[in-house]
């Protein structure tokens, strides 16, 4: 009926016109932050990638001109993936170029930039905003390689477009050094040593009762102090491998893990599934690990250095953040919903096939690494993912019959 219709789609501009203003207060508070920040330098330390400290020594180890790169890039990613993925899922034939169009389009951009787990990462002398851009150029190159092709020459740039996707890839991982030679000469470098600590962790102390003699023997002298922080795995891993060598060690670590995984299985798949929620959604997470439920992680310490200059705001500014995530799905969704009749099923499943693994992957990685290290700068850009969906559904007009 007409007035159904008409009445769905006022609705529609209803929950957008609350998606537009909810990100731009989030790009608001963001702007503050980041000019309270411009002249900071966050404590984290070393970044542990010589690629990155490369990269900052030829800018001249000046922080505000690698701010002004991370800023820069992350934009442009943003911006760049929100475009391939928007003439992937809508008509390009019908896209808005005039002038509200493209101020449309920089405001998205803004919106991405301005995510608060990521902003802090791009004012950050780390990594990880560099790497967060380069997935998300990596997904926008292998969205567009993927797009259906006819002729031999555009096959050609297909294929291209998704050699440099994996190149993007491989970029940043090198930035994350993990490709480092000494990174990879470091003891517990290994599958074995990822299992003992991600199965074994959590309970070593108590678990050193069932261990071998020659095991318990070795490690006795530091395993009190292992067993105080994720981070100290290192100190058992080392003592193994210097006092016994890295093949017998190897053996050891399995039979670490082997003790955890059948004294602890539930509680263990319960921190595996904590770790990959955290990963794949931190902003929903964030709130419970500061009130001290779920499990150890690095977020407590990692929103303790991002507010000591500006401790009021930046409470806010999480704060709403982390509501908003929330908030902006469950639109999005309203949005979805309204639109699921007229939508081909096919190119939905496939969308969220393709998202899910873009989430999934990289996150199921980093829960393996270790009981205890869940680290949400390492998977900003995949936070950044659902924020995509939600800025994408608001671009009704670049859909016929709208």
């Amino acid at each position: 009926m007409r007035w159904m219709r008409d009445w769905a789609a006022h609705a529609r501009a209803v929950v957008k016109g609350m998606l537009f203003i909810g990100f731009s207060v989030q790009i608001g508070l963001g702007i503050a932050w980041m000019a309270d920040s411009f002249g900071q330098v966050q404590d984290f330390g070393e970044s542990g990638s010589a690629l990155y400290e490369g990269i900052y020594g030829l800018l001249g180890e000046t922080p505000w001109v690698m701010y002004l790169l991370q800023l820069g890039a992350a934009f442009m990613a943003g911006h760049f993936l929100l475009g391939r993925f928007g003439l992937l899922f809508t008509d390009s034939s019908v896209r808005r170029e005039d002038l509200a169009g493209r101020a449309f389009s920089l405001w998205r951009g803004f919106a991405l930039l301005t995510v608060p787990f990521a902003l802090q990462c791009h004012m950050a002398l780390l990594p990880y905003s560099l790497m967060s851009s380069l997935y998300l150029t990596a997904l926008g190159l292998l969205t567009e390689g993927l797009r259906t092709r006819k002729d031999k020459e555009a096959r050609r740039r297909s294929l291209c477009l998704t050699l440099l996707s994996v190149f993007c890839l491989l970029l940043g991982g090198m930035l994350s050094g993990a490709f480092d030679r000494e990174r990879m000469q470091q003891p517990g470098h290994s599958l074995e040593g990822a299992m003992a600590s991600r199965f074994a962790w959590s309970y070593i102390w108590q678990d050193q009762d069932c261990w071998s003699p020659e095991l318990r023997e070795t490690v006795r002298d530091v395993l009190w102090e292992t067993s105080f922080c994720p981070g100290n795995m290192n100190l058992l891993q080392t003592v193994l491998e210097e006092r016994l060598g890295k093949e017998t060690a190897r053996g050891y670590y399995l039979e670490i893990a082997r003790t955890g995984w059948e004294r602890h299985a539930p509680m263990v798949v319960r921190q595996i599934g904590w770790d990959m929620l955290g990963y794949i959604a931190a902003p929903a997470v964030f709130p419970l690990q500061m009130k001290g439920h779920a499990y150890d992680s690095y977020s407590g310490r990692n929103y303790e250095i991002m507010r000591d200059h500006a401790p009021v705001l930046t409470r806010y500014y999480v704060d709403y953040g982390c509501w908003w995530f929330g908030c902006c799905l469950f639109l999005a969704l309203l949005l979805s919903l309204s639109r699921g009749l007229r939508e081909k099923i096919t190119r939905n499943l496939l969308t969220a096939g393709g998202w899910a693994l873009a989430a999934v992957l990289p996150a199921l990685a980093l829960t393996m690494r270790g009981a205890g290290m869940m680290d949400y700068k390492y998977t900003i850009a995949v936070n950044e993912l659902w924020l995509v969906w939600a800025l994408l559904r608001m671009d009704g007009k670049c859909r016929k019959g709208e």
